[in-house]
Protein backbone atom coordinates (compact mmCIF):
# COMPACT_ATOMS: atom_id res chain seq x y z
CA UNK A 1 0.00 0.00 0.00
CA UNK A 2 2.74 2.43 0.93
CA UNK A 3 4.70 1.87 -2.30
CA UNK A 4 1.66 2.55 -4.47
CA UNK A 5 1.04 5.84 -2.65
CA UNK A 6 4.70 6.86 -3.15
CA UNK A 7 4.54 6.10 -6.89
CA UNK A 8 1.33 8.08 -7.20
CA UNK A 9 2.87 11.04 -5.37
CA UNK A 10 5.97 10.91 -7.57
CA UNK A 11 3.82 10.88 -10.71
CA UNK A 12 1.84 13.87 -9.43
CA UNK A 13 5.05 15.81 -8.73
CA UNK A 14 6.42 15.01 -12.20
CA UNK A 15 3.14 16.10 -13.82
CA UNK A 16 3.16 19.35 -11.84
CA UNK A 17 6.72 20.20 -12.89
CA UNK A 18 5.91 19.32 -16.51
CA UNK A 19 2.88 21.61 -16.60
CA UNK A 20 4.46 24.46 -14.62
CA UNK A 21 7.94 24.27 -16.15
CA UNK A 22 7.38 23.24 -19.77
CA UNK A 23 3.80 23.38 -20.99
CA UNK A 24 2.60 26.65 -19.45
CA UNK A 25 5.61 28.72 -20.59
CA UNK A 26 5.21 27.41 -24.14
CA UNK A 27 1.50 28.25 -24.12
CA UNK A 28 2.20 31.71 -22.68
CA UNK A 29 4.77 32.45 -25.38
CA UNK A 30 2.27 31.39 -28.02
CA UNK A 31 -0.44 33.57 -26.48
CA UNK A 32 1.80 36.63 -26.27
CA UNK A 33 3.01 36.05 -29.83
CA UNK A 34 -0.56 35.72 -31.12
CA UNK A 35 -1.59 38.89 -29.29
CA UNK A 36 1.37 40.77 -30.78
CA UNK A 37 0.52 39.51 -34.27
CA UNK A 38 -3.11 40.60 -33.89
CA UNK A 39 -2.11 44.08 -32.68
CA UNK A 40 0.43 44.42 -35.50
CA UNK A 41 -2.11 43.38 -38.15
CA UNK A 42 -4.72 45.74 -36.71
CA UNK A 43 -2.24 48.62 -36.83
CA UNK A 44 -1.21 47.70 -40.36
CA UNK A 45 -4.68 47.34 -41.89
CA UNK A 46 -7.28 48.99 -39.62
CA UNK A 47 -5.98 51.53 -37.14
CA UNK A 48 -2.91 52.85 -38.93
CA UNK A 49 0.67 52.96 -37.81
CA UNK A 50 1.46 54.99 -34.69
CA UNK A 51 2.83 58.44 -35.46
CA UNK A 52 1.62 58.36 -39.06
Amino acid sequence: MRRQQTNSTLKDVIKTFFFAGILLPILMMGGVGAYGLIVWLLQLFVIGLPGA
